[in-house]
């Protein structure tokens, strides 16, 4: 009787050993851009300087674009089912980084996708003369 269960729990733990288990994997991959705006989402900053890093997770190759001009392309690819806490991992990403010239202010920062289609849009407070990072990936919804 023991060899018997023997035997069956041997061939289902061989046969579990060489099917292959699914990948959780929720991939979004987005190429477009984003555009910062005042608050209200119509005109560009006047007080803002700022640069736009497409980079992999180690910034080991990476392309920049410096603002202004207020609208930069973007090239988002991330795993939506993998998450730690409220950090979203890519494996590429988009990450600005603005600095306010003036006194304290509100933002808004849109993302498109591709076709122009309104993909996000959010609003940022920065301090007077402040300096604030920004990863896109954590905006997408």
């Amino acid at each position: 009787m023991r060899t018997k269960h023997s035997t069956w729990l041997a061939a289902f733990l061989l046969l579990a050993l060489f099917l292959p288990t699914g990948a959780s994997a929720a991939t979004q991959t987005i190429v477009g851009s984003v555009t910062v705006t005042n608050a209200d989402f119509t005109a560009p900053p006047t007080d803002l300087v700022g640069v736009a890093i497409i980079h992999n997770p180690g910034f080991e190759k990476t392309s920049s674009q410096q603002l202004p001009p207020f609208t930069a392309p973007i090239f988002l690819d991330v795993d939506t089912n993998d998450t730690t806490g409220d950090v979203v991992h890519s494996r590429f990403e988009t990450t600005m980084m603005l600095t306010n010239t003036g006194g304290a202010k509100t933002i808004g920062l849109i993302i498109r996708g591709a076709e122009g289609n309104l993909l996000a849009q959010t609003t940022v407070d920065l301090g007077g003369f402040a300096t604030v990072l920004v990863s896109l990936s954590a905006l997408l919804p």
